[in-house]
């Protein structure tokens, strides 16, 4: 199976895709071979705002899916996330209101009200319905309930969404932009 995924990662880096549809072509394997494709589509869903210090996210559906942020700082490359959720309007509020223990959560949180603090822009683009998974010429809606079929599209979505000068806040870590509720719950690890 890891074999199969970092073929598939292989043909991802190789294969391109248009600006909104990211796709992978096909993949063979030794004898028994593996002839499969993925193909998934973000929809841009709308800006994230910064409300006083609450961030207000634009309205996304109570679904399985998968979602992306696209930081815009202002004079610096642009940065994005790449992340899936079970829920995609509950795992939101995950970023309006980190708990301490969510380490993923509050990084993220911390960086866009940083790109938005300091007048850049953050747009949002999901992926629910638009992904199909593709074996031996047949496809089908890929079903985003399914955890691993999301982490693997999650996958390919990272490995599409951070290329060139893009910085991935998934693989590379920008210095942190720290707030007052960053520092006070640290010291209570």
């Amino acid at each position: 199976m890891k074999k199969a995924l970092a073929l598939a990662a292989l043909m991802l880096l190789t294969t391109a895709g248009a600006a909104s549809r990211d796709a992978v072509g096909q993949v063979t394997n030794g004898p028994d071979g593996i002839d499969a494709s993925l193909r998934m589509e973000w929809r841009k869903v709308g800006k994230i705002e910064l409300d006083g210090r609450r961030l207000r996210f634009p309205e996304v559906p109570k679904a399985a899916g998968l979602y992306r942020f696209d930081l815009v700082p202002p004079n610096l490359s642009p940065w994005r996330y790449v992340g899936q959720a079970e829920n995609l309007s509950k795992r939101l509020q995950q970023y309006r209101t980190p708990g301490r223990r969510q380490d993923t959560s509050r990084r993220v949180s911390s960086q866009i009200r940083h790109v938005l603090g300091i007048g850049g822009s953050v747009e949002m683009a999901v992926a629910t319905g638009e992904a199909a998974v593709c074996r031996k010429g047949h496809c089908e809606q890929a079903d985003f309930s399914d955890v691993k079929q999301r982490m693997l599209f999650e996958r390919l979505g990272i490995l599409f969404a951070c290329s060139g000068t893009v910085v991935c806040l998934n693989l590379d870590l920008p210095t942190p932009a720290r707030d007052d509720s960053d520092r006070r719950s640290d010291h209570k690890r």
